[in-house]
């Protein structure tokens, strides 16, 4: 038993020397192999032998052994975001958002699993709730991948006069890269949203609609965090 723990303590010293040597070559400017070397989980030794121990954002960084897994993965947690327009594709210059608009605005979270949800200014009946999945592509950088499902609104019927009717458009993509501040209490990058039009014959298929580019622009919410205006 004595010689099983004495490998094990010594396995996890050398993995631990290994993620040590990792974040020092990143922090020096060398991002090769730190996607792959980056997850949500890191080494621990106790007085059981070593182990896995999940990890999370602490914004104290005062959790053992996460002080290493906070510089390197800060997004995890709630933001308050905007959406800022560049430029558009796709929509008629009539209706279409001017560069430097705000077009959206809302509630963000980023969580360990690498899921994430956004609960945007949209009306809800335009849907207002989507989802998208995260991976780490750097330093403090983070790559989104995010799907939404867009509706029309239209006028009133005669079955239901006031009652708006919605008709559904199709899917939404929206594809962010972001840099977390060195302090980890904001975030900056760019977005492109994409939408498709969704059709059932001859078979269900989407086509291209329009397309939207701009810049996104975050800061964390915490326990402290007062109410503010969203847009």
């Amino acid at each position: 038993m004595k010689t099983l723990s004495a490998r094990l303590t010594a396995t996890a010293s050398v993995l631990a020397m290994g993620l040590l040597s990792a974040a020092a070559g990143a922090q020096c400017g060398s991002l090769a192999g730190l996607k792959a070397q980056v997850k949500p989980t890191a080494w621990t030794v106790t007085s059981g032998g070593a182990r896995l121990l999940r990890t999370a954002y602490d914004p104290g960084g005062q959790g053992v052994g996460q002080g290493l897994l906070d510089a390197l993965a800060p997004i995890v947690g709630m933001w308050h975001v905007h959406f800022v327009v560049s430029s558009t594709s796709g929509i008629p210059a009539a209706v279409a958002p001017p560069p430097g608009a705000e077009i959206d605005a809302g509630f963000q979270q980023w969580h360990s699993d690498g899921t994430e949800m956004l609960n945007s200014g949209r009306p809800a009946a335009n849907t207002n709730f989507c989802m998208g999945v995260w991976e780490q592509m750097g330093l403090r950088t983070f790559r989104l991948n995010h799907f939404a499902i867009s509706y029309t609104q239209g006028p009133p019927t005669a079955e239901n006069p006031g009652v708006p009717t919605n008709a559904l458009t199709g899917p939404t993509s929206i594809v962010e890269q972001v840099t977390v501040s060195p302090d980890g209490k904001s975030f900056t990058g760019t977005f492109t949203i994409t939408d498709y039009k969704e059709t059932d014959t001859p078979h269900p298929s989407i086509s291209w609609l329009d397309t939207l580019t701009g810049t996104i622009t975050a800061t964390r919410i915490d326990v402290g965090t007062p109410v503010a205006p969203i847009f």
